[in-house]
């Protein structure tokens, strides 16, 4: 009990260091690169054939981690809820079948 107050001092003062070298760390680090290659219907548009593969490879990671990271929830109210949820199932899917080329074409293009 005698030293509950110095305790909690320090930790408040190790609180507040941690806080600001998060802080630091974080301003410090390089913006991200988001692309903006949507297409109408909401799908990435894949890169041409020509172009440098591991280019493809970045974007098609980017866009499957985009789909798997989304958060949607089927509206039971609407009419044909399966087909929503078929739908969001074929976006991740297509994602990934697009992630799966562009690693081909990166493995064989090194």
């Amino acid at each position: 009990a005698l030293f509950r107050p110095a305790l909690f001092a320090a930790r408040k003062d190790a609180a507040q260091w941690k806080a600001r070298a998060t802080i630091n760390t974080l301003l410090e680090l390089p913006p991200l690169n988001v692309s903006n290659n949507l297409s109408a219907s909401g799908e990435e548009k894949v890169a041409d054939e020509g172009d440098d593969p591991l280019l493809q490879l970045t974007s098609a990671l980017a866009y499957y981690q985009r789909e798997t990271a989304s958060v949607k929830v089927v509206d039971i109210s609407k009419p044909r809820p399966r087909m929503q949820l078929h739908e969001m199932k074929m976006r991740k899917a297509a994602a990934s079948e697009q992630l799966d080329r562009a690693a081909a074409a990166a493995r064989q293009w090194l």
